[in-house]
C-alpha cells in the first residue's frame, strides 16, 4: 500500500487504523447502537493509544479519511486478487503461497522500509505476522461508505448479537413461566386446604344420615315383626 498513501501516514500507522477497525466494528456490545461519528472516534482512540509515542495524533476525520481513500481500495485490490489466485490454486493451499502468488500490483505492496519496522508498536503485528493475512472485513460497499454508517457491521456480530437477544427473551419466558407456575400451586395448595374442613364436616354428616336411615330401617322392620306377632295372637 505504500505507493497509494500520503507522505504524513506511515506503514505501521496504517496497521493500527486497520487493527483498530476490526476490534470497534466487531464489539458484539456496541453493534449498531453507535453513530458514524462515535464509531469513528472510537477508532482514534485506540490508534492514538497503540501508536508509537513520537508520531503526531491524528484527528478523527483524518483517520477517516485515511481508511476510506487510501486503505479500503488497496485492502480491496488485495482481496480480488487473493480470490483470483485462490481459482487458480488446489484445495489445502496455503495462504501464504496464495497471497505470494496473487497479480502484482503497484499499489500493494508486503514489503515495509526497515526504518519504519523499527518504529512500529509493540501492540500490534505487522502484515507478515501470524494471524494477519487477510481482513475479516466488509469491503465490498461504496468507498463512501466503508465504516461511515452504523447500519452496516460484520455479519458474525449481527449474529452473536441476535443469539444474544434470542436467549434473554428465552430466559424471560422461562422465569415467567415459572412465576406463573408457582402462582398457580400456591392457589391450588390454599384451595385445597380451605375444602379439607369442608370435606370432613360433609363426611361427617353423610354418615350421620347412613346411620339414620338404619336406624328407621331397623325401627320399620321391628315394627312389621310386632305387627305380625299381634295379629297371631
Amino acid at each position: 500500500m505504500s505507493s497509494s498513501r500520503s507522505l504524513n501516514y506511515r506503514d505501521d500507522e496504517d496497521i493500527i487504523i486497520c487493527q483498530a477497525y476490526m476490534e470497534v466494528s466487531q464489539d458484539p456490545i456496541v453493534g449498531k447502537s453507535q453513530s458514524s461519528d462515535k464509531f469513528w472516534a472510537r477508532i482514534a482512540t485506540i490508534f492514538n493509544n497503540a501508536k508509537n509515542s513520537s508520531y503526531e495524533i491524528r484527528s478523527r476525520k483524518s483517520i477517516q479519511s485515511r481508511f476510506k481513500d487510501h486503505i479500503a481500495p488497496a485492502i480491496k485490490r488485495l482481496v480480488h486478487s487473493i480470490k483470483h489466485v485462490e481459482l487458480q490454486n488446489p484445495s489445502g493451499a496455503l495462504e501464504l503461497t496464495i497471497i505470494n502468488n496473487a497479480p502484482a500490483s503497484p499499489r500493494i505492496s508486503q514489503k515495509h522500509p526497515s526504518s519504519q519496522s523499527d518504529n512500529e508498536s509493540p501492540h500490534y503485528v505487522t502484515p507478515n505476522s501470524t494471524g494477519f493475512s487477510k481482513f475479516d472485513v466488509d469491503l465490498n460497499a461504496d468507498d463512501d461508505n466503508v465504516g461511515g454508517s452504523s447500519s452496516e457491521r460484520p455479519i458474525g456480530v449481527k449474529k452473536a448479537k441476535l443469539k444474544k437477544k434470542q436467549q434473554e427473551e428465552m430466559t424471560n419466558i422461562v422465569e415467567n413461566l415459572r412465576a406463573q407456575n408457582a402462582e398457580v400451586v400456591a392457589l391450588m395448595r390454599k384451595a385445597a386446604e380451605d375444602r379439607e374442613p369442608n370435606f370432613e364436616m360433609r363426611a361427617k354428616e353423610i354418615c350421620l344420615k347412613e346411620q339414620e336411615v338404619l336406624l328407621r330401617r331397623q325401627q320399620i322392620e321391628m315394627h312389621k315383626q310386632d305387627k305380625k306377632t299381634c295379629t297371631r295372637i
